[in-house]
């Protein structure tokens, strides 16, 4: 008996493999659709197994057809390539509580009161009316016994009390931690925080796993086929596991294709490499965040109390050239830099390294406040920025305040990087903005802030170079463009359905994500 049993499952599980051979092998044709490569506008895609194997005029093929997709007018896309965020730092908001909407005193107050027992992000205090100063003293006399965190829009400040003080071990207090107001400063002193109030609310791998799976969910629901997280090598309450373990455990089944950059200097032992997971490089944050006026400038800050603040840069020049001659060859550099003199800085130390930039691996996190002189440097040094273009749209009526109306008509200067023939990338930079192409694609266009106001027209892109930056631009920065990035013969199948063309509606913001493909398997969303 035992044996027919043993006879009948095996003839079971070979027919589902060849089932299941016999779908992989498929090959499926998609025709009548608004199909772009994205530079050219084509009749017909083929796919078989992951791969491209045809893309032309509709009866030009010899391939023996297996499954036709009608599109119906639908619009077909290479997938979109988030090219910068942070998918941990996101997916934990699901369990924050969020400061954005609290415009008073009086709101922030109540509401910081009324959810002691939690973690609060995207505070922006210039986005207040008449905001308090919060430090510790504020906090503390919020709660003495339950510790609060507080996390800046930007993710470049963190405000603490007492409570929350004493549970950091003494050794992890250094010059990014202001004791005296209670506040830190950059991604390793906010991490610090950060794992403590995850422990503190119980929130482990088993909480956090679920929520970075609906989030990749998220990422393809808005037409990415590749994310780029920008923060690899994140502790996660788990015997000090990591997110870059995580990120390859969620890869095996996960919607999108998973990349990214480790953070310097946990680069050791953290390179994992197979077709769903890659890790490209190593990241450095060189300064901080305009927003927080800890953006490094080459001039003050305007109308900060009187202050000549430049700034801070979190590496000298000499450190910055110390650290980017010993990452090896074989790997992406993604260094951040906001403020002017950051940037400046970046380029200087991209310009000593040895045989450099052959094979583009040296890429400029953010850029967001260049000049003429910095732009034909990044030309000539063939160097890939990739632009957080939401700042157009959130901050843009306030960098004109604290930065004038010169240099922050050099906010993501991208038409200027176009006229130098640079390649760039658009990112969301996310949780700092929501995950939506589209808004940054129309921002990128329009120039248009949240207000409605237009931040320097000139600076305004067509709709092209805006999808490019999405799809070949984004391949290319990472060093993929022979993997994904356009519809070309022997790529990968990772491309978008999309309900309408960009290219003949009024608005980019009526378009909805149908599908995505990605590595030939098909979500619906």
């Amino acid at each position: 008996m035992l044996l027919i049993i043993l006879i009948i499952i095996i003839v079971c599980l070979t027919f589902q493999l060849l089932i299941l051979k016999t779908l992989k092998n498929k090959t499926i044709l998609f025709k009548n659709g608004n199909i772009y490569t994205p530079l050219i506008k084509v009749e017909s895609v083929i796919i078989k197994n992951n791969k491209i194997i045809y893309v032309g005029d509709l009866n030009n093929h010899n391939y023996k057809i297996d499954q036709t997709i009608n599109l119906n007018n639908k619009t077909m896309f290479p997938g979109f390539i988030d090219s910068h965020t942070h998918v941990l730092l996101k997916s934990l908001t699901n369990i924050m509580t969020d400061l954005s909407n609290d415009q008073t005193n009086d709101q922030l107050l109540s509401k910081l009161s009324l959810n002691k027992e939690t973690i609060f992000y995207n505070y922006e205090p210039l986005f207040m009316i008449n905001p308090l100063n919060l430090n510790l003293q504020i906090l503390n006399n919020i709660s003495l016994t339950i510790p609060i965190l507080i996390i800046h829009k930007s993710g470049h400040v963190a405000y603490f009390n007492s409570k929350l003080l004493s549970m950091i071990k003494k050794t992890d207090l250094d010059s990014n931690f202001n004791i005296e107001e209670g506040k830190a400063y950059e991604i390793k002193a906010i991490m610090i925080l950060l794992s403590i109030m995850l422990k503190h609310l119980k929130i482990n791998y088993s909480i956090i796993k679920p929520l970075m799976k609906n989030t990749l969910m998220e990422y393809a629901k808005s037409g990415y086929t590749t994310v780029t997280d920008l923060s690899l090598g994140i502790p996660i309450p788990k015997d000090n596991y990591e997110n870059i373990k995580l990120f390859k455990e969620l890869s095996k089944n996960s919607p999108v294709r998973l990349q990214g950059y480790v953070i310097y200097p946990y680069i050791k032992n953290k390179i994992i490499n197979n077709d769903n997971f890659k890790t490209l490089g190593v990241k450095l944050w060189n300064d901080g965040s305009l927003q927080t006026f800890t953006g490094s400038l080459i001039k003050p800050y305007e109308n900060i109390n009187g202050e000549k603040n430049k700034g801070k840069l979190n590496y000298s020049l000499e450190e910055l050239n110390e650290i980017t001659k010993k990452i090896p060859n074989n790997l992406q550099i993604a260094i951040h830099a906001n403020g002017d003199q950051a940037i400046s800085n970046v380029l200087n130390a991209y310009s000593s390294l040895i045989n450099f930039p052959t094979n583009n691996r040296l890429r400029l996190e953010h850029a967001t406040l260049t000049n003429t002189d910095l732009i034909e440097k990044i030309s000539q040094l063939n160097i890939i920025p990739s632009f957080t273009i939401p700042h157009v749209y959130y901050y843009g009526d306030v960098f004109e305040q604290i930065l004038g109306k010169e240099r922050s008509n050099f906010i993501d200067a991208i038409q200027s990087c176009i006229n130098k023939n640079i390649i760039f990338t658009l990112n969301d930079d996310s949780p700092l903005a929501p995950i939506n192409p589209f808004q940054m694609i129309k921002t990128a266009i329009t120039r248009e802030e949240k207000n409605g106001t237009i931040l320097n027209i000139n600076e305004g892109i067509t709709l092209i170079e805006a999808i490019k930056a999405f799809t070949i631009n984004g391949a290319i920065s990472c060093n993929r463009q022979n993997e994904i990035g356009s519809l070309e013969v022997g790529k990968k199948a990772d491309f978008v359905i999309l309900d309408k063309d960009p290219f003949i509606i009024n608005d980019i913001m009526d378009i909805k994500v149908l599908e995505t493909w990605m590595n030939g398997k098909q979500y619906i969303h």
